[in-house]
């Protein structure tokens, strides 16, 4: 009996045991399984992050790649757009240089054609008897260009009066009054010098907004006019006698050249050579054939006329008095003379100024 119970304890424990390690399994089973469904999308997770991490880092280097060559294409572009600009600068100024030789040889040429027509047969007539003729030839070439409906028989010789029209602000500007500084209307065109060019002249019309010709002025823009404007390489003037241009010429020691201009065909009729030099000069105008250059100082001060040149040569110039302006604010950025109220209409730093002048009547020779 106690051997048949103590199989049986020893029975019910074995089962009791085989029971206990079966449920550890299933234990172990469920709860792997749990901690293998969990850790499965939390890797999965990890891993997309891990590789859109990746994407957009490739997209950033990408955009980065992309900014740096649209920069580099940007300053390639603009290299090329300056040595353009500088190529056509050079052009002009090639095409200015070959102009002014050309034109100087066309002046020489006729100088010796006349001497070769003109030189006296007699032999003991010197040639300084040819150079005088053609000296007196050349005076009345310029008292031809003088229209007979004109009056110029009065010279400049002084300010009477000025008056303040208002304060237009800005240091630079003009009055775009007929006639009006480095561009002018004259008879239904506008002249100007183009913009980014060294010598070339537009006439527009007004009415209708077309360019109906061009000029290219020998020897001109290849410095300021006017030490004091150096934004003015070339400038225009209108007077009872018409259009003319203002330039300074570096081969002639930086001193003032006027042309005279046909304003219908803006061909060149003459060109003279002056005394008056560019430096510390800040404007000028022309009256009746006679070019007035005002000077003034870096600082700005009170201008004054110090130069006069007269085609006509009816002037004195040497012995010209200084007139001055009345001292204002700080020096004229703009100066021109109107022939037909024949006053001059500044600009005045700003101040838009219109000058009654004093004339003289003079005896023309």
């Amino acid at each position: 009996m106690q051997t048949k119970l103590e199989g049986k304890r020893h029975s019910g424990y074995v089962k009791g045991k085989t029971y206990n390690m079966s449920l550890i399994i299933i234990l172990f089973l469920l709860f792997g399984t749990t901690q293998t469904q969990r850790t499965t999308p939390d890797i999965m997770m990890q891993y997309f992050q891990r590789q859109l991490q990746q994407l957009e880092g490739r997209m950033n280097r990408c955009e980065q790649d992309f900014q740096q060559f649209g920069q580099k294409m940007y300053d390639v572009f603009k290299e090329i757009h300056g040595q353009t600009n500088k190529m056509n600068v050079l052009r002009s100024e090639v095409k200015g240089h070959v102009d002014t030789v050309a034109m100087r040889l066309d002046r020489v040429e006729r100088d010796v054609e006349y001497l070769q027509n003109n030189i006296p047969e007699i032999a003991h007539v010197e040639i300084e008897d040819s150079l005088l003729e053609h000296q007196v030839k050349e005076a009345k070439l310029k008292k031809s260009v003088i229209p007979e409906d004109k009056d110029c028989s009065s010279v400049l010789t002084g300010i009477k009066s000025l008056k303040i029209v208002k304060k237009a602000g800005d240091t630079t500007g003009s009055w775009m009054k007929d006639p009006t500084k480095g561009h002018v209307i004259y008879s239904g065109f506008v002249y100007y010098h183009l913009a980014d060019t060294i010598n070339e002249i537009l006439k527009v019309h007004l009415s209708n907004r077309t360019v109906t010709d061009r000029l290219l002025l020998p020897g001109a823009g290849r410095m300021p006019a006017y030490s004091l404007n150096t934004n003015t390489l070339l400038d225009l003037a209108v007077d009872e006698m018409g259009l003319w241009s203002i330039h300074a010429d570096p081969d002639f020691g930086g001193n003032l050249v006027i042309t005279k201009l046909d304003h219908n065909s803006l061909a060149v009729e003459h060109t003279w050579d002056t005394n008056c030099d560019s430096r510390n000069a800040e404007a000028s105008f022309m009256i009746c054939g006679v070019l007035y250059v005002v000077y003034n100082s870096d600082y700005g001060g009170r201008s004054s006329i110090q130069c006069v040149f007269d085609i006509h040569d009816t002037i004195y110039t040497e012995s010209t008095p200084e007139v001055f302006f009345p001292k204002r604010y700080t020096s004229h950025s703009a100066l021109c003379y109107h022939p037909q109220d024949k006053q001059l209409y500044a600009w005045d730093d700003g101040y838009q100024t219109i000058y009654k002048l004093d004339m003289k009547k003079v005896t023309m020779t």
